[in-house]
Parts: structure tokens; C-alpha cells; sequence
């Protein structure tokens, strides 16, 4: 990328985006409680799904059908998601140039990514929003990078071999959709960094350099494995400060569900009027029953399942598992007859068991910031 070209670039940023259109101011009806983060005018899980519909397809949830779209695939509301949204969004109005989130495996750290695409723009009246990931993109030289970093963004202009090329492009087609909306702030939201060579960090800090000197405010939110945190150690030992505060200035752990947020999670797919009940389960709804009575059930199935493990600390409920329980849940309370009136602690207890729940909770046990 030359002078000029980045100059011409510069001014261009500087001259037209406040000229182009205003982005769109963000919902007062949406502006967060003290205490509480906002979230975006459509909760997401009313959200219809965002895939095109298959030709001859029948609608999600059409009646009869095999697969009932009891959730929709946009992602879902959770307390964890709340909590670490709010975060985030500390992070990018302070002009953070990089902060990180570290979780074990399964909890919903990608969901927590693609939530986080959708809410930031609303919450802060515009913004680039830009999702990439590491897992299973070769990443042993700067044009694997660079090339499954266009790829990612939608730019299919990924042949060149050479590194400053393919830079050029990648940085172009971010400042393209800056100017597009007028806006200067630059999300970066980072899936699996832990696959990411150290060695290849310079390529992302090139990214944001030349954002800067475009005129843009990069901020990267980088999702990660623990083992994470082994590399950051190495790199304060080292004192290597450009990295650190590009991408490790926080780091924060994300985490499993405790059964009090799932409980949470569960009520909020609800609604306060029962709405979820009334359209999947009319019969049950006709009794008085809502998704509320799950939580009991749930509560005594986990205490249960601790008591055969013998574990005495409170354990957690990663979302991968409670996602695919809850649709077990929801078909069972569809199709099984001695489940017309609701779910007992052995019907959830065998809900939790189909995903594989039991096999691996002594690995989600909570810590005492978790209790």
C-alpha cells in the first residue's frame, strides 16, 4: 500500500463521513437501566431465522412438521450474554484497542460473537461490525491470514500472493464500509484466537494501524480458549507492550450458565405473557402451566446429578447443552402423552442426559466468583 494511497484514502474518510448518511441513532426506548445493558429493539429470540427459505420448503414451525423451530437460529438472550455484552461495550466507547474474553469450551463464546454483531450497531448508532475466525483456516504464513481474513469479510478478491496486496484490499474494504455508513469506529470481534500463531499477531496489528491512519477507531474483541492465558503470560514476560495493548489490554473470563441464569433464560424466552406457551402449547397454557414450572425440575435434576458425581460445589450448565435440552423439553412436551401436564425432575433429568450433560459437568464446576 503506498503514501498515496493511503493519504488519498485518509482525506477521503475525513472529507465524506460527515458528509454521508447519519447512522441511526440508537432507540431511547432501548437505552440500558442503571445496572442493566440495553439490548436491541427486537429481542433476538422473537427474531425470525436470518437464512434464505429453501424453495418448497415449509415455514419454520409450520404445524406438522419434523423439525418445529421452537427456537429460532438467531442467537439467544442470556443473563451471561448481558453481562459480558455490557462489558464489551465499556470497552469500545472507552477506545480500548483490544481486550479479550477467555471461557472453557462449549459455554457459547461464538454465540456470545454473533449476539454481540447484531446488538453492538443499535446500542452505539452505527458501527463496523466485523466477525472473523481462526478455527480451521490455515494460519502458518501473513497471506493464509490475510487471505481467510477477505474471505471472512465478504471480499472475494483473494488471489494475490502478495501480503501488501492482499492488506490493500482487506484494509479498502473496511474503510469502504465505514464511509458507507458514516461511521469512524471499527468493531473487530475475533472467534478462536488461541489458533492464531504468535508469530502472526503482527498481521493483525497491522489491521488496525492502517485503520488509524485512515481515520477509523479499531477496537478488537478477541474470544479465546484457557490455555490462552499461558501465551499472555509469556508475552508480559517478555515485555512485548505492542501486543499486550492491542489485543490483551483486559481479559476477562467468560463462562458456563449457573442453574439460576438458565432458569433466567428460560423465563425470558417466555415473555411476561406467556406468549411462548399460548403458541407452542395451547393445552398446557389452557391449565395454567407456563415455562416457569421448569424451573424447579431443572434445579432438582442438577442437584441430583451432582449427588452421583459427589460433587459438593455448585456446577454450571454450559449453553451447548442447555440449548438442545431445552428443545428435548419442548418435544416432549409436544408428543409425549404423560407429559400433557407438564414436566417432572425425571423428564428433565432425561432431557440433560440426551446431550451428554452428565458425562462432562465435573468439568463445569463453578468457582466462588460464580456462586
Amino acid at each position: 500500500m503506498s503514501a498515496d494511497i493511503a493519504k488519498k484514502a485518509e482525506a477521503e474518510v475525513r472529507d465524506q463521513a460527515p458528509a454521508a448518511r447519519p447512522a441511526p441513532e440508537a432507540d431511547p426506548a432501548a437505552a440500558p437501566e442503571p445496572g442493566r445493558c440495553a439490548e436491541p429493539a427486537a429481542r433476538p429470540c422473537a427474531e425470525a431465522p436470518e437464512e434464505d427459505t429453501l424453495p418448497g420448503a415449509p415455514a419454520a414451525g409450520a404445524p406438522g412438521g419434523h423439525d418445529p423451530q421452537y427456537l429460532p437460529f438467531a442467537p439467544l438472550w442470556t443473563p451471561v450474554i448481558e453481562r459480558n455484552l455490557a462489558m464489551l461495550l465499556e470497552w469500545i466507547v472507552a477506545d480500548m484497542r483490544g481486550c479479550l474474553f477467555a471461557g472453557r469450551p462449549l459455554i457459547g463464546k461464538s454465540h456470545f460473537l454473533l449476539y454481540a454483531k447484531k446488538a453492538i450497531p443499535p446500542l452505539l448508532g452505527g458501527a463496523v461490525i466485523q466477525l472473523w475466525s481462526f478455527l480451521g483456516y490455515a494460519c502458518g504464513s501473513k497471506e493464509e491470514v490475510l487471505r481467510s481474513l477477505l474471505l471472512q469479510s465478504g471480499c472475494r478478491a483473494a488471489a494475490a500472493r502478495s501480503p501488501s496486496v492482499l492488506l490493500d484490499r482487506l484494509i479498502n474494504h473496511l474503510v469502504s464500509a465505514a464511509q458507507s455508513i458514516g461511521s469512524r469506529r471499527v468493531v473487530l470481534l475475533i472467534d478462536e484466537l488461541q489458533e492464531l500463531p504468535p508469530d502472526m499477531y503482527p498481521v493483525l496489528m497491522s489491521i488496525v494501524s492502517w485503520l488509524q491512519t485512515h481515520g477509523l477507531v479499531p477496537c478488537c474483541i478477541s474470544m479465546a480458549q484457557p490455555e490462552i492465558q499461558e501465551r499472555i503470560q509469556d508475552l508480559h514476560d517478555q515485555a512485548k507492550l505492542q501486543v499486550i495493548g492491542r489485543f490483551f489490554s483486559q481479559v476477562k473470563r467468560f463462562d458456563a450458565l449457573t442453574v439460576d441464569e438458565a432458569i433466567e433464560t428460560i423465563r425470558n424466552i417466555e415473555a411476561p405473557d406467556a406468549a411462548f406457551t399460548e403458541k407452542w402449547f395451547p393445552h398446557l397454557r389452557d391449565i395454567g402451566w407456563s415455562l416457569d414450572r421448569l424451573g424447579p425440575p431443572l434445579q432438582a435434576s442438577i442437584d441430583e446429578l451432582r449427588a452421583q458425581k459427589g460433587l459438593a460445589q455448585q456446577v454450571l450448565i454450559p449453553f451447548n447443552h442447555l440449548r438442545p435440552a431445552l428443545k428435548f423439553m419442548f418435544r416432549m412436551l409436544a408428543n409425549v402423552p404423560e407429559c400433557q401436564e407438564g414436566l417432572t425432575k425425571e423428564h428433565v433429568l432425561e432431557c440433560l442426559e440426551r446431550t451428554g450433560y452428565p458425562q462432562v459437568m465435573c468439568h463445569y464446576v463453578a468457582t466462588e466468583d460464580d456462586q
